[in-house]
C-alpha cells in the first residue's frame, strides 16, 4: 500500500499505572517504537489554586517503549470487563525511567485531572505516517502511587549543623513537618527514656535541590 492510503494512527486510549512505573498507549493500528521520540509526548496536570486551575506540564526525557501485538489481553486498560483490542489496534507500554517517575510525582497529579499531549512524530507507524497530534488526551485510567516512601539513609554533620536524609523517591518541602523530627540516642523510644537522650528538632531551613531530588538537607536552628 502507498503511505498515502493509509490514514494516520490514532491515540484511542491511555493509562497512567504509577505502582508499575508505566504509561500504556492503545492506537488504532501498529506503531514501530523504535521511531518514538519520548520527547514528543507531555504530561498536564491540572492543579486547582486560588485563582483557579493552572495546570502544570512535564515533558519527559528518558522512558523506553515497547510494543505488544495485537493479542494482548488488554482487560486492564478497558473499563469494561474482557474487552479486547480490535484486530487492527496495538498496545506500546512506555517503561518510566526514574527520571520521568520521579519528575512526574511531584506534578500532583489526580485522577481525571491528568492529560497527555502527543505531538506530531511521536511515534510513526509502518507505514511511516506519524501519529495524529492531540493536546489534552484525558488519561483514562490513572493508579495512584501508593507505595510508601522510606528513608533509606542518615546523616547527621555537626561541623555543618546539618541533617541529611537519603529518601527511596522525592518529597514535597511543603508536607516535611521538622518538629515531628528528633534525635535521640538510644536505638528505640519508649515513655521512660531520659529527656537527656532524646531532642525533638525546633525548626530548621529544609533544602532540596530540585523538584525529583531525593536528597533533603535541613540545616538546624541555632538553639538545635
Amino acid at each position: 500500500f502507498s503511505s498515502a492510503m493509509v490514514p494516520g494512527p490514532n491515540l484511542l486510549k491511555a493509562s497512567l499505572d504509577m505502582n508499575h512505573r508505566r504509561l500504556v498507549l492503545v492506537f488504532s493500528m501498529w506503531m514501530d517504537v523504535s521511531t518514538t521520540d519520548i520527547e514528543k509526548f507531555t504530561f498536564i496536570s491540572a492543579v486547582a489554586s486560588s485563582t483557579g486551575a493552572t495546570n502544570i506540564t512535564y515533558t519527559m526525557q528518558s522512558s523506553i517503549a515497547t510494543a505488544y501485538s495485537t493479542s494482548f489481553d488488554s482487560a486492564e486498560y478497558y473499563p469494561e470487563r474482557n474487552k479486547r483490542l480490535h484486530i487492527n489496534e496495538s498496545v506500546v507500554l512506555i517503561h518510566l525511567s526514574q527520571q520521568d517517575f520521579f519528575n512526574l510525582q511531584v506534578l500532583d497529579v489526580q485522577p481525571r485531572k491528568i492529560y497527555l499531549n502527543v505531538a506530531s512524530g511521536a511515534m510513526l507507524s509502518p507505514y511511516s505516517r506519524s501519529v495524529i497530534s492531540n493536546n489534552r488526551f484525558i488519561i483514562q485510567r490513572f493508579v495512584e502511587d501508593t507505595i510508601v516512601p522510606q528513608i533509606v539513609n542518615i546523616t547527621l554533620d555537626m561541623g555543618t549543623q546539618q541533617l541529611i536524609l537519603q529518601m527511596s523517591e522525592p518529597i514535597r518541602s511543603s508536607s516535611i513537618i521538622l518538629t515531628r523530627f528528633a534525635l535521640q540516642s538510644v536505638p528505640s523510644l519508649t515513655d521512660n527514656i531520659d529527656s537527656r537522650s532524646y531532642f525533638a528538632l525546633t525548626g530548621g531551613d529544609i533544602i532540596i535541590s530540585s523538584i525529583a531530588s531525593t536528597k533533603i538537607t535541613v540545616n538546624f536552628t541555632h538553639n538545635d
